[in-house]
């Protein structure tokens, strides 16, 4: 048998799914006040992918609210303690909530759903203006905090007989 192979070549183990991330605004580690770490390791296990791309999308999620009025590069290059300390915590429930939904180890679901609505809650109430928490606002290109301004009247009245 001429033409035929006569041995089949072995295939190569797939590559690593590797990220790119850029410095996460929090860092896995931090969300040891959200969960034990045994709960994580049981969800995770060494795909440490998981937790990263969990809190990437948890920033993502709030920009997407924030960028409403507030300067979110400014909010989110924060280092330490110069973080404001509540979106940290928002942060950490949006992140916890996107990992517990993989796999419910010895972990409240409810608790952690109601966490993540409440976060979602607030983001949406600071990005109608209902709230106004100590962030920096978006600047105009003079350095001039944009505000959000809307005019118009009511509607026009007419009698009809």
């Amino acid at each position: 048998m001429d033409g035929l192979r006569t041995s089949i070549p072995e295939r190569s183990a797939p590559k690593p799914f590797i990220l790119k991330f850029k410095i996460m605004f929090i860092k896995a580690d931090e969300l040891k006040t959200v969960i034990f770490d045994y709960q994580l390791q049981q969800i995770v296990g060494s795909d440490t992918t998981i937790v990263l791309t969990a809190i990437d999308a948890a920033v993502q999620e709030a920009k997407s609210y924030l960028a409403v009025g507030y300067d979110c590069e400014t909010i989110f290059s924060a280092k330490g303690d110069n973080r404001n300390s509540l979106i940290v915590e928002l942060i950490k429930d949006i992140a916890l909530f996107k990992i517990v939904r993989l796999a419910n180890v010895d972990i409240a679901y409810e608790k952690a759903k109601e966490r993540y609505d409440r976060a979602i809650e607030y983001l949406d109430r600071v990005a109608s203006g209902k709230l106004a928490p100590n962030l920096p606002l978006k600047t105009n290109a003079k350095g001039a905090p944009q505000t959000r301004f809307r005019s118009g009247s009511i509607r026009k009245f007419t009698h009809s007989f």
